[in-house]
Parts: structure tokens; C-alpha cells; sequence
């Protein structure tokens, strides 16, 4: 009878039975650093505040409040770097899979590649297309070619149940270079905190935030945040600002705000090439990135590639126009000209351009936020959690 009820639930696509697993979570370092780390870190407290038992299995975790003693246990994985880089994710393969298989658990998902699993998560995207999309000479990198080689053996069959990616674009990475059935393929899209990420912050935050950074009230303030400048095409949106400015606003009023790190002197130089050092401004990312949004009028991320940029659904939260590219995952949320804009690569700098100085217009700008955050949120953590322990289901139901 409880066989017939989960599959009745599966298919209808409703919550989770209330049969509670077992679980082991398996990622490198359990923080909120990066896109992966967070959405496993919401996952983990989600799942939690669901009743499931939970342990992670990893080499470190920060800056998260203690989960121990709440349902939440730690198994730390042994992993070094030393004497080269590329040890580190051939001993966390390696040691992650002695330790798991230690216990009895009903569901192994892992959040980074490993050499077995129920549920492999891959919120970084198939690392094979990243080169690909990239330059192929890190192919010759150890680093890179011991990452492969986890990845090529986490795709063979019998190695993994399910795969859960965070966009379409990252379905597709994985079936150009492994023979991996696409039934087995789960896109889930991450989620984002719409309390924390919310428009009511710009009375909050706007004022403060602007005047930190010497940006006036009246200026037009263009966000980006994400490290990784090159990849994410910081280069052509500094040109593309460059080339603003008509009768409706002076170029001096125009600012971009860079959250981020990386090595500033590249862009500082591009700038000032384009004379315009005056309208750059760079952050050392310093969290509490929801003043910034809230300080800002819009967002641009002109990526080459990304699996998902959670930035994207952050500034949509907070009620902000995104300028992003078809090669950021994310980009497949957003309806073109109506809650976001999009351009096919960060090399069109024209249509960068025109996109932005279309979002000059306030009525424009505000139509369009308003559409973003009732777009957001239709993406919560919770409805993330929800559909991965749909996957749960399916596997304990047949396997």
C-alpha cells in the first residue's frame, strides 16, 4: 500500500512522502562561499527542518551556524594538496567513498564528483563542457585532468542512479561528451532567499549603500558581482559602458559597481584606456550583497559560461533588471524583454550596449523589476528541496 502511494505521489509530482531517509551529503567544503556551496548548504537545512537524517561528509565547514546535535552529523574527508594541486579531488574521491560506504545509508548524494553515488549533483556543471566552452589547453593541466578523470568514471553506468543539474544548458554539457541516458538527467533550478533578496530593501539599504561609494542618488548604477572576471565577461561590459551616454544622461552619472575578487589591474587599466576610471568602481566582496542590489538600478553578468549564476536570481528577487548571456544557465527563467534582457555572447558589445541604454528608461527599468521578482519567486530553496526528494522517491521506488 505504501508502495502505491509513493508512486501515486511521484507521478501526481506532489511533497515528499513522510517517510523520513537517511542521508549522506558528500561535497569538499561545506560553506556559503560559492553557487554550489550554497545551494548545498540550503538543501542540507532544508531537509533537515523536514525531519530527514542527515550526515555530510567533507574536508571543511565555515561560517555556517553548527548543525551538530539538530539532525546533522559531520564526517570530516581527508584531502591534500600538497605536493600538487591536483591531489586534492582524487583524495576527497577517495577517501569520501571509503567513508560512506562505512554506513548503511537510503540515498548518497553527492554535490561534487565522486567515484559513487544515488544522486550526483553537479551545481558547477559538467567540467568537460566548461573546457570545452574555454580554452582546451587545460586539458594538458593535471588539476584538470584529474578532475576528468573523476568525472568520466562518476558517468559510467552503474556509478550513479540519478544526475541533478541546475539548467538545461548543463543537461546538454553532460549528454555531448558521456553516454549518459537523458532519462536520467534531472534539471532542478536553484533557489533563492526572497525574504533576504527583496525590493522593500532599496528604503533600506539604496541611500547608505550608494553614499558608501560616493555614488549619488540621481546617478544610473549598473551592478555586477561574481568573481572569475575573464569568464564573466567584466572586460566587454566595461566597454560597453564606455560607449554610453546621449541627450537623456551625462556619462559622468553613469557607474558600475564591480563586487568581486580577482586581479583588479587589468580592468583599472581597461578603464582608463576608455577614460573612463572615473565611473568604475571595485569591491572586494565583502557579503551583504543585498544592499548592493538594492543600491543598484541594474544588473549585468555578460558570462562566457555558467551552469547557473544564483546572482541572476538574486538581483531578480530584489526586484532588478538582468542583463545576462544564453550561455548562463540561468537565462532560461527569464522571458526576453519582458522580466529580463538577454544577448547570445558577451563578444556582442553593441547589443550590450543598446540593451543597457534601453534601461535608462525608468518606467522601462521598473516594469521590468516588478516582472523579475514575481518571476523569482516562483525559485525558493524549498521548492528546490521538494523536487529533489522527488528524485529520492523515484529511487527508492525503483531503484
Amino acid at each position: 500500500m505504501v508502495f502505491l502511494l509513493q508512486l501515486h505521489k511521484i507521478f501526481r509530482g506532489e511533497n515528499s512522502l513522510t517517510e523520513r531517509y537517511k542521508i549522506a551529503i558528500l561535497i569538499e567544503n561545506f560553506d556559503k562561499k560559492g553557487g554550489s556551496e550554497r545551494r548545498t548548504y540550503e538543501l542540507v537545512k532544508q531537509l533537515k527542518q523536514r525531519g530527514h537524517n542527515i550526515t555530510v561528509f567533507a574536508n571543511s565547514w565555515s561560517n555556517i551556524p553548527t548543525f551538530e546535535g539538530e539532525g546533522i552529523n559531520f564526517v570530516k574527508v581527508p584531502m591534500t594538496r600538497w605536493p600538487f594541486r591536483f591531489m586534492a579531488p582524487l583524495t576527497y574521491a577517495y577517501f569520501a567513498d571509503k567513508a560512506v560506504k562505512k554506513e548503511d545509508f537510503d540515498i548518497i548524494h553527492t554535490q561534487t564528483r565522486t567515484y559513487y553515488q544515488d544522486v550526483a549533483t553537479l551545481g558547477g556543471g559538467c567540467h568537460r563542457a566548461w573546457i570545452d566552452e574555454g580554452s582546451s589547453l587545460k586539458l594538458l593541466d593535471p588539476f584538470h585532468r584529474a578532475v576528468l578523470s573523476i568525472e568520466k568514471r562518476q558517468f559510467q553506468n552503474g556509478n550513479y542512479k540519478r544526475i541533478i543539474v541546475n539548467s538545461k544548458l548543463s543537461k546538454n554539457g553532460i549528454l555531448k561528451f558521456y553516454p549518459v541516458p537523458e532519462e536520467r538527467i534531472k534539471v532542478i533550478y536553484n533557489g533563492v532567499d526572497t525574504e533576504r533578496f527583496n525590493p522593500i530593501n532599496k528604503e533600506k539599504y539604496r541611500t547608505e549603500t550608494r553614499k558608501r561609494h560616493n555614488i549619488s542618488d540621481d546617478d544610473f548604477m549598473i551592478l555586477y558581482v561574481g568573481s572569475g572576471f575573464k569568464r564573466k565577461g567584466v572586460s566587454y561590459l566595461i566597454e560597453a559602458v564606455s560607449r554610453l551616454g546621449n541627450d537623456s544622461i551625462n556619462k559622468n552619472r553613469i557607474k558600475l559597481l564591480i563586487v568581486g575578487k580577482d586581479k583588479l589591474w587589468p580592468y583599472k587599466r581597461l578603464a582608463a584606456k576608455f577614460d573612463i576610471d572615473k565611473n568604475i568602481i571595485f569591491v572586494d566582496y565583502a557579503g551583504e550583497t543585498e544592499k548592493y542590489y538594492a543600491a543598484s538600478d541594474i544588473f549585468a553578468l555578460p558570462t562566457f559560461f555558467d551552469p547557473f549564476a544564483n546572482v541572476t536570481l538574486e538581483a531578480m528577487a530584489s526586484g532588478v533588471p538582468v542583463i545576462t548571456t544564453k550561455k548562463n544557465g540561468a537565462s532560461e527563467i527569464i522571458e526576453d524583454g519582458k522580466d529580463g534582457f538577454i544577448i547570445n555572447t558577451p563578444l556582442e558589445i553593441d547589443a550590450l550596449t543598446e540593451k543597457i541604454r534601453d534601461l535608462l528608461n525608468p518606467e522601462l527599468r521598473k516594469e521590468a523589476g516588478v516582472k523579475a521578482r514575481k518571476k523569482a519567486m516562483n525559485f525558493t530553496w524549498d521548492r528546490m528541496t521538494e523536487e529533489t526528494l522527488r528524485v529520492y522517491d523515484e529511487i527508492r521506488a525503483f531503484g
